[in-house]
Formats: structure tokens, sequence, C-alpha cells
């Protein structure tokens, strides 16, 4: 056996047998050893197993320049990027602001992943004003609390607990280690709050659906550290019930040297690939209402572009592209 292969039964044994998908994905993909953003990722773009929006284009980062320059306009912020990549969207943003705007900034990027912060401090050496942080918290102490936060693409990764809809009920998923490999079983649960499990009729017998009710846990824990500003979340993804719109088996798929990977095969290596599932919006704004979190707007893309569409390249204003299937949240803090 391999140590992955060690690991998966160590895993399935210490769960009793059955490893909740939701501890899979997380373990896949954090784990301090095995994980892939923790341990293996190489990069993102060209060279990696997927691309992101700013290794496609430069002109996320003049439009966020101009989300940061307008939100900011009576007093200074401090802004918080949540998952930095490659560090190209931070380095856009801090070249379009420019040397004057640049100077009273302080900039923060959150990031867990060892081999990407290597590449971010790579790009970004010459930028004396940005200083890491390993989680949201902390950040926000630094500053006192008042600060512009953002994330593109960062929402996607959060570990995902997966259900089947079985005779008018849900059934979750969870993986068996048997003759060395994971095999999937469907057991009785009890689901989080959701749109998409609340929605149970909306949904054809053996659909499934995500609930990334880690990011709910991950918005409690720092909520209370944030005295003002702006929260914008840009992921693909979509509202309740659109998010499965034609797509019964859900929205979880994996990308390993940019090939599109569904089914029972994103169970195959592990550690080695990333694993994703759509962004459920109504969710999203659901949780952080719960929360005192106000909501500003919620756009795609292309719609949220708005003034500064005429810079932007055909694909982000294409409603069956990019600019249609990325969203834009903005969300106010309990206090403003």
């Amino acid at each position: 056996m391999t140590d992955t292969q060690r690991f998966l039964a160590f895993l399935a044994e210490s769960c009793r047998g059955a490893i909740p998908f939701e501890r899979f994905m997380k373990e896949a993909l954090f784990h301090p050893e095995f994980g892939y953003y923790s341990a293996n990722i190489r990069t993102v773009g060209r060279r990696g197993d997927f691309s992101t929006v700013p290794t496609w284009s430069r002109f996320l980062s003049h439009a966020l320049t101009q989300w940061i320059v307008s939100a900011s306009c009576k007093e200074q912020w401090s802004v918080i990027e949540l998952g930095g990549g490659t560090g190209k969207l931070a380095e856009g943003i801090l070249k379009a602001l420019g040397w004057w705007k640049r100077r009273k900034l302080t900039y923060k990027i959150v990031e867990i992943s060892q081999p990407l912060i290597q590449e971010q401090k790579r790009r970004l050496a010459h930028y004396s004003q940005i200083r890491w942080y390993s989680n949201i918290a902390e950040a926000l102490e630094s500053c006192g609390g008042r600060a512009l936060i953002f994330s593109n693409e960062f929402v996607d990764a959060f570990p995902v607990r997966l259900f089947r809809k079985q005779a008018d009920e849900w059934r979750e998923c969870a993986l068996q280690w048997e003759n060395q490999r994971l095999e999937e079983i469907w057991i009785e649960a009890s689901p989080p709050g959701s749109s998409a499990v609340e929605g149970i009729h909306c949904l054809p017998e053996g659909s499934k659906i995500e609930v990334a009710e880690t990011y709910c846990q991950w918005l409690v824990g720092w909520i209370p550290f944030w005295k003002a500003g702006q929260f914008l979340t840009i992921d693909y993804g979509n509202l309740f019930p659109e998010l499965y719109y034609r797509r019964p088996f859900g929205t979880l798929r994996a990308f390993f040297h940019h090939h599109l990977i569904q089914g029972r095969e994103i169970y195959q290596r592990f550690g080695y690939q990333d694993l994703t599932a759509d962004v459920n919006f109504s969710d999203l704004i659901a949780w952080g209402a719960a929360l005192g979190l106000g909501l500003n707007s919620f756009d795609s893309l292309m719609e949220w572009l708005g003034p500064w569409s005429h810079q932007a390249p055909a694909s982000f204003l294409d409603p069956n592209g990019i600019g249609g299937s990325f969203k834009v949240l903005c969300q106010t803090c309990p206090s403003s």
C-alpha cells in the first residue's frame, strides 16, 4: 500500500468505516501532508490543474481596483484578499492603484497554502504594504476590524456535504474503504439548513446537491471581529433552484491537468487534484443575514461591471460564459 492508501484506510477506521464526504474533501484539499492545496498544488494557470479569471485577463484586477477606490472614497480602509492564488490579482490591483494611493493602503492576504504563499511572495516581493495571515480573524484584528474584504473563486473550495434525493428524503454520501478503493454509500442524516435541502420538492428523484456547511461555520468564526466595511464574493454559482437547472447529478467535480473529472473518478488521485462545487448564493445570502450581514447587491459578473464594462474583454460580457456563470455578492458589516 502507498502512504496515501494507508492514510485513507486509517481515516475510514477512525470514522468507524464510513468517511463523510465532507471529511474526505477536507482532507483531500487541506491535509497538512497529503492535501492538494496544503502540499501538492504546483500553481494556478496554464502550468497548473486549473485556471482562474485573473490568469486569463488583468481586467478583474482593474474592476476590483475601482470597487476599492469607490468603497473607500470617504476614508482609508485596509483591504483583505481571501485566498491569493498566484498573487496575480493582488499585483494587478496594486499596480492599478498607483504609487500615491498604494502608499496609504494596507493590503492583507489570507492564505493557508504554503506553495501558493511562496509563489505570492516571489511575485509581490517589491510591495512593502502586503502582509500575510493564516486566518481572517487575525487579519481583521490587525486593522481594528475595519476592512474591505473580497474573494475570487474562494468559496468553491470549501468542503461540502453531499446529498441525494431518495423517496422524498435526503441521504448523505459517505465513503467506505474496500479492496484498496473508496466506495460510495448513502446513509440517513440530518441535513443542515440550506435552500437546496428545503427545496427538495423542486428537484427530481435521484438529484444530488451540495451544502457548504463549512462556509457557514467559517463565517461564524470571524464575523464578530469585523467592525466596518464591505465584503465582496466573486465565484461561479447561482441562486437556488436555478443552480441545479438541468444538473440532476449536482455540481461536484474535480480538475486534474485542466481535465474535467466527474462521477466516481473524483475519488482517485487523492490530494493531487482540485475538488470543487458551484456556490449556492442563496445559502450565502441567508447565512450572512442570520449573522447580521446586510445585502448590498447580488449580480452576475457582467451586470456588476456596469460602468467599467466598456473596457472589459468580450468573455466578461458573455451571459453564456464568464459574464453569466460568475456571480458577485456584496454584503455589508453588521455594524455598518
